[in-house]
Order: C-alpha cells, then sequence, then structure tokens
C-alpha cells in the first residue's frame, strides 16, 4: 500500500518540521530579549529586523523537504487525496485513508498545529509584539525631534 506510506512519511516530516521549530524558536526569544537590552531605538529595530531576516533563513532551512519535493504539505496532502481518489481501493479502505489525511491537515493547518507548535507561536507573537513597540518608540522619538524643531 504506497499511499498508507505516502501518508506515514508525509505525517512524519510534519512531526519534524514542528519538532523543529521548537527547537529553533528559543534562540529568537533569546535574540528578541537581547535586543530590548541595548537602549537606542533605531539600533534595536534594526537588530530586530536583521533577526527576524536570519529567522526566515533559518526556518527555511528547517522547512527543507528532506524528500526533495519542492511542493509545501498541504498540496502534498492534496495530492495524496488525488491519488486515493482515483484508486481502486474499496469504499472502506478510501475512507479509512480519508480519515488519515484529514487528521494530518488538523496537523497542519488547524488548531492542532498551534499546540504542536506553541514555544515557535508564542515566539512570533512576542516578536512582533516587540517590533511594535520599537517602531513606536521611533515614531515617537521623530515626532518629538520635529515638535522641537517648530
Amino acid at each position: 500500500m504506497e499511499v498508507y506510506r505516502e501518508i506515514e512519511k508525509l505525517h512524519q516530516l510534519v512531526t519534524n518540521h514542528q519538532m523543529l521549530l521548537n527547537q529553533e524558536a528559543p534562540w529568537l526569544f533569546l535574540a528578541i530579549i537581547a535586543c530590548w537590552g541595548i537602549p537606542i531605538p533605531f539600533l534595536s529595530l534594526r537588530l530586530l529586523a536583521a533577526g527576524f531576516v536570519l529567522n526566515i533563513f533559518f526556518y527555511c532551512k528547517i522547512g527543507h523537504r528532506k524528500d526533495g519535493r519542492k511542493e509545501n504539505f498541504l498540496k502534498t496532502a492534496d495530492r495524496i487525496e488525488a491519488t486515493i481518489k482515483s484508486s481502486s481501493f474499496d469504499k472502506k479502505t478510501q475512507e479509512s485513508m480519508f480519515f488519515k489525511l484529514q487528521n494530518l491537515r488538523e496537523c497542519i493547518k488547524g488548531i492542532s498545529a498551534y499546540k504542536n507548535t506553541w514555544i515557535f507561536s508564542t515566539c512570533m507573537f512576542f516578536y512582533g509584539l516587540s517590533f511594535a513597540i520599537f517602531a513606536d518608540s521611533i515614531i515617537v522619538s521623530i515626532r518629538d525631534r520635529i515638535l522641537a524643531l517648530l
């Protein structure tokens, strides 16, 4: 049953991807905390932006598919679903495969995706909050300088 192996392989890829995200997230959190320690808002914002670029680089590295495919997890699930629909399996076997595939889709994009990557999600929320605060402090600083000139 090649389709079962594809579903299990995709499940393993998704699980590994989520585990690696959670393993790398504390480094992002430490970089954000380091940016909070810099007293110059302009420099903090620049370093935070540079940290985000590096985080995207590492995220792409983590997200690199080990099986060599270029499609994302949802497209792979769609491809497997099309294979199941066009197969000659009996109805009960197809329903079983669709059920496993639906559970896998929930791990990819549902609430359970956030449960499985809660460390990464928390760090990204903290990053967004920090970015907004630093940007706001820069805007306030620029506004104050402009008002001082008038």
